[in-house]
């Protein structure tokens, strides 16, 4: 479910944020797949 919506959100615009900061987006990616799912 959050999986789904973060690939979509990167899909819709990965242009423009990366251009912005890689560095967050970098952050922001390992950051989020944990705290969706720590089960996993």
């Amino acid at each position: 479910m959050y999986d789904e919506m973060i690939t979509s959100n990167t899909e819709k615009r990965p242009s423009p944020k990366k251009r912005k900061r890689p560095s967050q987006l970098k952050n922001n990616k390992l950051s989020f797949p944990i705290y969706t799912r720590p089960n996993s």
